[in-house]
């Protein structure tokens, strides 16, 4: 079955569905320079990886701001949606 101008799934390529996310985070990145970068790329968020590239989280420009006010050098590690599963801002 085919909707009418619509791509069957098994014909669509991965490149040709995602994109690249145009700012990517080291989770020892700090606050200050990750709302920089989130605010420079116009983005809400971006994916934080750690020193092998493996995904570790996300990271939220709301939750950056937050805490590049108070902690501008803390990592963005802790404060990472995602992959830990503990609340950034507690």
């Amino acid at each position: 079955m085919s909707l009418i101008g619509c791509t069957p799934f098994g014909s669509l390529r991965v490149d040709n569905a995602l994109s690249r996310p145009r700012v990517v985070l080291a989770v020892s990145t700090t606050a200050a320079d990750a709302w920089e970068a989130l605010g420079a790329a116009g983005v809400p968020g971006a994916p934080a990886t750690d020193d092998e590239g493996s995904f570790r989280g996300t990271v939220q420009f709301e939750d950056v701001a937050k805490v590049a006010v108070t902690r501008p050098q803390a990592p963005v590690g802790p404060i990472s949606r995602g992959v830990t599963g503990v609340d950034p801002l507690s």
